[in-house]
């Protein structure tokens, strides 16, 4: 009897601490996953423009300004302005995040001047400045 009863003690302290350790596994993973979304949402972008839709869509003939005006601005400065893509939204919204590395002070200055008299009147197009992205 009073090895059974040893027995059953024994196994419950087993049991105790293997489901004890899985929970703080739990937790760890959770913290591991938002650290890693928070790493992902820290980096600012000096220019983010959020193409926005109420009911109707986005603004495409806004997007194809854009283009346009990127490309005369790479070829008056000789260089090369990319972005990253994110789609987020059922209605085809998306951020565009202009890291703008390769312009200097004042080229960066201008793109951005220019990007937000291109855009003034457009209630579709967001514009932010140094920012991270919401989605």
């Amino acid at each position: 009897m009073k090895n059974i009863l040893m027995l059953l003690i024994s196994t419950l302290m087993i049991f105790g601490t293997a489901c004890k350790s899985n929970k703080d596994a739990g937790k760890s993973n959770e913290v591991e996953k938002n650290e890693s979304m928070n790493e992902k949402n820290i980096q600012k972008y000096p220019l983010l423009l959020s193409f926005i839709s109420i009911g109707t869509g986005v603004d495409y003939k806004a997007k194809e300004m854009l283009d346009v005006y990127i490309g005369e601005f790479n070829k008056g400065y000789n260089k090369e302005i990319s972005f990253e893509t994110r789609q987020w939204g059922r209605e085809g919204e998306y951020d565009l995040l202009f890291n703008l590395d390769n312009l200097d002070a004042e080229q960066k200055e201008k793109f951005i001047s220019d990007i937000r008299n291109l855009f003034s009147s457009n209630e579709l197009v967001k514009i932010k400045l140094d920012s991270s992205p919401e989605h």
